[in-house]
């Protein structure tokens, strides 16, 4: 695992996004290295909270599309969840989409997203 120190620079910025969100592909953050975890209350991104036990930020320990940052919701240990607020206006309509996929390396196991 690379310190945040160690590793110096930000994650690359996805081509698309609408920046509804801050920092809706990680780009604002330190690149993680191969990966780091965070616990529950920490800010892993600027706008993004972990809420339940550890996620895994990860740089190039998956093959992310265009060299991003990842967050492996299958922390270490246990499954975590995260956050990020936004404000709305009343009868607004949003539409967020986000690339997800399983984590390789415990199988092809996908949960469904609730």
């Amino acid at each position: 695992m690379v310190e945040r120190a160690e590793a110096g620079w930000g994650c690359d910025a996805l081509s698309s996004g609408t920046g509804i969100l801050k920092d809706d592909d990680f780009h604002e953050a330190m690149y993680p290295g191969i990966y780091e975890t965070f616990s529950k209350g920490a800010d892993f991104a600027p706008g993004w909270n972990v809420t339940l036990r550890t996620i895994d930020f990860t740089g190039s320990m998956f093959s992310p599309p265009d060299g991003v940052c990842t967050v492996d919701l299958d922390g270490t240990p246990g499954v975590g969840a995260i956050r990020h607020s936004l404000a709305t206006s009343p009868s607004a309509n949003y539409s967020v989409t986000f690339l997800f996929s399983g984590n390789g390396g415990n199988g092809s196991i996908c949960l469904p997203i609730i």
